[in-house]
């Protein structure tokens, strides 16, 4: 449990290779980089004490920068300090308010609370900030999901996979926050409704499989959804559903 007594989800905090990752230099390359790019190291680390003091002298630094304001909301939401981490990220919009990350992380706290619909509001922000966020339309689909909007949550996914097929198969990452709360099980039969749709059977099987391995046994909507009616005949499928 958090300092406020709420569980923190799945949080996903790490540093984009795209970014610039500082994260597998060396110690002592890390000093010398600026106090940005130090804090980003400290985040990944997970040394949040050292990466708030690099955050607060890159802000005298950089005083007009929203990176900054979220980067510490990142921390304090890490550590469970959830209003700080709000302010923070409120700060970052006000500096930008095209920031989608702000928006994002924001929409996290409303998230880990299971106020979904405050959270469905802000991640819808982030994405209409940036079309091309993944991960924001990630995290929509979840609170979706939370919400048992499930035709929603595949609607977001689907949106999510055609700008990237491969989105869900692969680690996600950025100085930004993912929140899963959905049981793996149906989670993973939803993932695998979605590719039916897009006619995938290879990712189809992988998905059902995960969701099969995590609990999943209501084969009866699985025979009787037809989006999966195509693929039924697969001997892979057959397999998973005669599993006992």
């Amino acid at each position: 449990m958090s300092r406020n007594g709420v569980r923190v989800l799945a949080l996903v905090v790490t540093l984009l290779v795209a970014t610039g990752s500082l994260a597998a230099q060396a110690p002592e390359a890390a000093e010398q980089a600026p106090q940005l790019e130090k804090a980003k190291v400290k985040i990944a680390l997970k040394q949040y004490d050292q990466a708030v003091n690099a955050l607060l002298k890159a802000m005298q630094e950089d005083p007009k920068n929203p990176e900054i304001p979220n980067f510490l909301g990142v921390v304090f939401l890490q550590t469970g300090n959830f209003d700080a981490a709000r302010s923070y990220f409120k700060r970052s919009i006000r500096m930008d308010k095209n920031y989608a990350r702000a928006y994002n992380n924001l929409a996290a706290i409303y998230h880990v609370r299971k106020q979904y619909k405050s959270a469905i509001k802000q991640y819808k922000k982030a994405v209409e900030k940036d079309p091309q966020f993944l991960l924001a339309y990630f995290n929509l689909a979840n609170a979706y999901f939370a919400q048992k909007k499930y035709l929603q949550a595949v609607d977001t996914m689907h949106k999510l996979v055609q700008i990237d097929p491969e989105y869900l198969m692969k680690d996600r990452g950025g100085l930004e926050i993912g929140s899963l709360d959905i049981d793996a099980a149906k989670r993973n039969f939803y993932y695998a409704k979605l590719y039916a749709q897009v006619n995938d059977l290879e990712k189809v099987v992988h998905f059902l499989k995960l969701a099969v391995d995590s609990g999943f046994k209501d084969f009866k909507e699985l025979r009787e959804d037809p989006d999966f009616a195509p693929f039924l005949p697969d001997s892979r499928i057959q397999a998973l559903m005669t599993q006992p």
